[in-house]
This record gives structure tokens, sequence and C-alpha cells, in this order.
């Protein structure tokens, strides 16, 4: 329906395609856990690359780096990941959210 022209109303404007991925790694505390990788499909990160790829050329890739990991991440934050999965693979689950208050 994007590509579909209006009768009344302005253009709807195309969906734009983020050229990178946004991943969390981490280990879990399973016995002989190798690591997880789990994808970002949060707005807000695809929002910051919009943003940020724009106002610092750069080093926009390390201030997304920067502010999902270093600040949402960090030792004084109490940090918790909103997921969920999708029915084709349901075992498999993506980062929706992150909360992230300070720690008590």
């Amino acid at each position: 329906m994007a590509a579909q022209e209006r009768l009344f109303g302005p253009r709807v404007e195309p969906l734009q395609v983020i050229p990178h991925r946004f991943l969390y790694h981490y280990e879990c505390y399973e016995p002989g856990c190798k690591g997880r990788h789990q994808g970002i499909v949060e707005w807000e990160i695809h929002q910051a690359y919009r943003k940020w790829r724009l106002e610092y050329p750069t080093d926009f890739v390390e201030r997304v780096r920067s502010k999902w990991f270093d600040e949402l991440c960090a030792a004084t934050r109490d940090t918790r990941f909103f997921v969920g999965n999708m029915h084709q693979h349901p075992g498999s689950f993506l980062v929706l959210g992150v909360y992230w208050p300070p720690k008590p």
C-alpha cells in the first residue's frame, strides 16, 4: 500500500531498509553455553541509526553500540529485555525493548 497513489492526502513514503542487523551477544549461566545472539528489533535503535548516521557520519555505529551496550547494559543498571518470538521460530527470541532502571 505504501507504493499506491493516494486520491486525498499526502503520499505515503516507502519504508526505509536498514542495512545493519543489531544483535546482543551474551553468555548464559547454563553449563557449556557457547554464547547466544539475539536480534534487536525495537523501533528506538532503528530510529537512532536513521538520525545518527546523518548527524555523526564518521562514528554513528560506535554511538549506537555505546548507547545499547555501555549505557543500557551498564553495571549500574538493572537491565531487562522484553523479548518475543515468531510463529515460524518458536524457540528463537528477539529483543523487542529494553528496560534499564538504575540498580537499587
